[in-house]
């Protein structure tokens, strides 16, 4: 089964410098930029992305979803948090989900079920690489590991986005 990247869009803004700056003072602008951010990710891969929003009202009973370019967009049903439905999203993905978030909540609940994480910072590091080798892919060798000994929950993760970081995956 292809991979599911699955975005806690919320944590992932409010824990970005650049966006959590942006959110501040342009709330729709923060969110439309961090979905086209997410679009970039997924043109450059290939990947699937879902960015999982909180609604916040309404009683609706099923999460409302949309397309925004390549990457699919959800918001929480009516009794329901961005975190219930990214734990719901994942359990029925499984070894296929990768989650992205730094809530301790979801981290624990997605990795009983077999899923990959990374906090929103480790992502948000991590495709900013990705995004430099793909403009100046002869400026960036190819990265070695580093000696860096990955956690077992976030290895699946690693192992794909650092594909995208090898220059040689634009050739």
């Amino acid at each position: 089964m292809a991979s599911q990247w699955i975005i806690d869009a919320y944590n992932f803004i409010r824990q970005s410098h650049y966006f959590s700056s942006l959110e501040a003072s342009n709330p729709e602008m923060a969110k439309s930029e961090f979905l086209q951010y997410l679009n970039d990710f997924a043109d450059l891969t290939g990947e699937k992305v879902v960015a999982v929003f909180d609604a916040y009202s309404g009683t609706h009973s099923q999460p409302i979803q949309s397309v925004n370019g390549q990457i699919k967009v959800i918001d929480s049903r009516g009794s329901y948090t961005a975190d219930e439905e990214i734990i719901l999203l994942a359990q029925s993905l499984k070894e296929a989900a990768i989650v992205i978030s730094s809530d301790r909540e979801i981290i624990r609940d997605v990795i009983k079920v077999g899923a990959s994480v990374l906090s929103s910072g480790e992502f948000e590091r991590e495709l900013q690489k990705i995004f430099l080798v793909a403009e100046e892919p002869d400026f960036y060798p190819k990265q070695g590991s580093g000696g860096m000994k990955v956690p077992k929950e976030k290895k699946k993760a690693y192992r794909l986005i650092r594909k995208y970081q090898d220059p040689q995956f634009y050739f």
